[in-house]
C-alpha cells in the first residue's frame, strides 16, 4: 500500500510519521505544505525527516510540488490546504491518506466525539461539523480513502500524549519556540508544572478539552476561539 501523509516538523506530524514507519511496512510519501508553515517549521522539516529515515526506515519526503494559492483568510487557507493535499495524493498515486488530526483539532475532534461514523463521513458534502469550512472539497478532487490514526474509535490522542510518545531524540528535533515569553512557551511551562504535580499527558489533554469546550465537551455555545482561550486562561493563571 502507498500512503500519503501531509506533514510538518511539529510533534503531531513527527509522531504520525514515526507511527507509520514503525507500525507498517507500507510505502510512505510525506510532503510539507508551505502555505501555513512557519519558517522554523520549514527549516526543521528535513532534519526531522532525515532522522526518521536514518533511524527507522527509508521513505519519500519533500516540500509540496504544487500548492493552491491561499487568500489572506484563515478559512480560505484551510480549504486551499485540503485542495492541495487532494492534488498531491493523486499526483503520488496514493492508496490511502493519513492525517494527524488529534483531540486538539477543533472540527474533527467535535465530530469524532459526537459520532460513531467512519472517518470518511466527515468529508461528505454538507457536513460542516460545527465549523464554517465544508471539508467535502477533498471529495471534489480525490476519492482516495482518508484515515486519522490518532482518532479512530479505538482510542484518541491529544497533543501532550502525542509529544510523550515521541522518542527522546526526536523530541529534540521537532519545531518549537524557546523564547520563553510567547503563548506557546507559556503552554510548555504549564505542561512542565502540571507534570511535576503528577498529572499524566492524557489528563492534561482532557483538561484543555474541557476548559475549551470542544471534543467530548462540545456544547452549542462552543466556538473555535474557546480552545485558544482555554490554553491562555490556564497558562496565565
Amino acid at each position: 500500500m502507498k500512503i500519503f501523509a501531509p506533514t510538518s516538523s511539529c510533534s503531531d506530524s513527527a509522531y504520525l510519521l514515526y507511527k507509520l514507519l514503525t507500525e507498517t511496512s507500507d510505502d510512505i510519501t510525506a510532503r510539507i505544505i508551505r502555505l501555513d508553515a512557519s519558517d522554523q517549521d520549514l527549516a526543521q522539516y528535513p532534519i526531522v525527516c532525515n532522522w526518521l529515515k536514518e533511524n527507522i526506515r527509508d521513505f519519500d519526503f519533500d516540500f509540496a510540488e504544487v500548492e493552491d494559492r491561499a487568500e489572506d483568510n484563515k478559512l480560505q487557507t484551510l480549504r486551499s490546504r485540503s485542495y492541495t493535499i487532494a492534488l498531491l495524493s493523486e499526483m503520488h498515486n496514493a492508496d490511502l491518506i493519513c492525517i494527524g488530526y488529534n483531540t486538539y483539532n477543533w472540527s474533527p475532534s467535535n465530530w469524532y466525539f459526537k459520532s460513531s461514523e467512519p472517518t470518511e463521513n466527515f468529508y461528505r458534502r454538507g457536513n460542516q461539523s460545527y465549523s464554517r469550512v465544508d471539508h467535502s472539497i477533498f471529495r471534489d478532487h480525490t476519492d482516495i480513502p482518508i484515515v486519522w490514526p490518532f482518532m479512530n474509535h479505538k482510542g484518541e490522542m491529544g497533543r501532550w500524549e502525542i509529544w510523550e510518545s515521541l522518542p527522546k531524540e526526536l523530541q529534540k528535533l521537532v519545531s518549537h519556540c524557546s523564547c520563553g515569553e510567547c503563548a506557546k512557551c507559556k503552554c510548555w511551562s504549564w505542561y512542565n508544572k502540571k507534570k511535576k504535580e503528577g498529572l499524566s499527558a492524557a489528563e492534561l489533554d482532557d483538561i484543555i478539552m474541557k476548559e475549551g469546550k470542544y471534543g467530548k465537551y462540545w456544547t452549542k455555545e462552543s466556538t473555535p476561539e474557546t480552545r485558544h482561550t482555554a490554553y491562555m486562561g490556564l497558562v496565565y493563571k
